[in-house]
């Protein structure tokens, strides 16, 4: 009945939508925008709330965690979290706030028991995605550009890119 804004969309809409994919699967917020039975659209609406809410939690969990993890030594360079508790869904919201937070480049990695997700957030001037990209054969997945990336890496090498990333050493911030 009132007016939406771009606040609405921006910081009560978009984050529920965008949480199911983080979380479960998209294709509800889909059902959810398509859908013209306002039982449904209740029911789904209800259901993205939820998922936001646990998003949020998962969330403020994970970055008080890795916040811990960050020694006075890597405030220098690249920041590199990894944890199995870190939900692949918001390892990007961990490197972004840890990014904001330390004003560094910034790694979280969700540790699995063969393969791991990382993903990355970068400060102007340092350029993570080609960065990654030089040491390519770490990979098995690697895309993004200068400020953002996403990887996958076999467990095994995660010894290897955090001795990569201890090598970098950046100008103070």
């Amino acid at each position: 009945d009132k007016k939406i804004t771009t606040y609405e969309v921006g910081f009560m809409i978009g984050p529920r939508l965008n949480s199911m994919g983080r979380l479960e699967h998209a294709v509800n917020s889909l059902r959810l925008l398509c859908t013209h039975n306002p039982e449904k659209a209740a029911d789904l609406a209800t259901l993205l709330n939820d998922t936001n809410k646990l998003r949020q939690t998962e969330t403020d969990g994970s970055i008080i965690h890795a916040t811990n993890q960050v020694t006075n030594n890597q405030v220098t360079g690249i920041l590199l979290v990894a944890d199995a508790s870190y939900h692949p869904g918001v390892i990007g919201l961990i490197a972004a706030k840890l990014m904001d937070a330390f004003n560094r480049p910034v790694i979280a990695v969700s540790i699995g028991e063969e393969v791991s997700k990382g993903s990355g957030r970068s400060l102007p001037g340092f350029h993570i995605t080609d960065f990654l990209r030089s040491h390519e054969k770490l990979f098995t997945n690697l895309g993004g550009h200068a400020g953002a990336c996403g990887f996958t890496i076999k467990t095994s090498q995660l010894d290897q890119l955090a001795q990569l990333v201890q090598l970098v050493q950046l100008d103070p911030a």
